[in-house]
């Protein structure tokens, strides 16, 4: 069984219509980054377009695209052309009396999978 309870759970678009997987490890450390999540980076107009500064990963060039700041999101692969998109969903702790970390009733507060 694993147990998620706070963070971000990042999913890569695959091949196949509704196929999506986990992200890899560099995926979600590099995807983190770019988003900048916690910051105030949309206090005004969202950007219609962000495109990140292109990063390499093994023999692959790549870079996010971002859309209004927040989603769509897409990774797309600079040396082959392959675009894919990426969901992300955030979790939050729900059982704890901070008032600083009430969240509403339809937010996920665990996700336990059987494997």
């Amino acid at each position: 069984m694993v147990v998620f309870t706070s963070g971000y759970l990042i999913f890569i678009k695959g091949d196949r219509l509704d196929e999506w997987f986990s992200a890899l490890s560099w995926q979600q450390d590099k995807f983190m980054e770019e988003m900048k999540f916690g910051t105030m980076k949309s206090m005004g107009i969202p950007n219609p377009i962000t495109l990140t500064e292109p990063f390499t990963n093994g023999d692959f060039q790549y870079q996010f695209k971002i859309i209004n700041d927040w989603k769509p999101c897409y990774l797309i692969n600079m040396t082959t052309g392959n675009e894919r998109e990426i969901k992300y969903i955030k979790l939050c702790l729900s059982d704890t009396d901070d008032p600083s970390q009430k969240v509403s009733d339809n937010t996920i507060s665990q996700i336990k999978i059987n494997l």
